[in-house]
């Protein structure tokens, strides 16, 4: 039997957790852990350790790249590496083409502990999925 990550909404807003984090200084390295998700090095570690399974649905993720989402199930961790982030291609709708991401490859095999704790809280998920989960989210907060 494969035991899949279980998958929840944050329980604290990514506006009121992104202001905590720059309050700390911590913003640089909170932005980055979001950007994680799209590096494809996580994406790919994400897979294996989930067998590629969607933990929501439970069927196969097809293309980790094009229909799934990295879903991230907390908003309070930040990026604890001491690497620099590197720039990854990564078309966005604000016109950039770039964005800033940790070098997670390297943490990996610098730091496993620290890596896995970051891993720990994501699971990759279909986009149908992500979309599901957080309009569930959303719902429930309104009543």
């Amino acid at each position: 039997m494969i035991f899949l990550p279980k998958p929840h909404t944050p329980t604290i807003p990514y506006k009121a957790m992104k202001e905590f984090h720059i309050a700390q200084g911590h913003e640089e390295k909170f932005l980055a852990f979001q950007h994680c998700a799209h590096n494809r090095f996580i994406r790919e570690r994400l897979y294996f350790r989930q067998h590629g399974l969607c933990p929501v649905c439970g069927k196969q993720l097809i293309d980790i790249k094009l229909k799934s989402r990295i879903h991230h199930n907390t908003y309070g961790h930040f990026c604890k590496s001491p690497n620099p982030e590197i720039m990854i291609h990564c078309p966005q709708k604000n016109g950039y083409t770039y964005t800033v991401t940790p070098n997670c490859e390297l943490c990996y095999f610098q730091a496993p502990d620290l890596s896995e704790s970051c891993l720990d809280k994501l699971i990759l998920i279909h986009d149908y999925c992500h979309n599901e989960l957080h309009q569930k989210a959303t719902h429930t907060q309104n009543f």
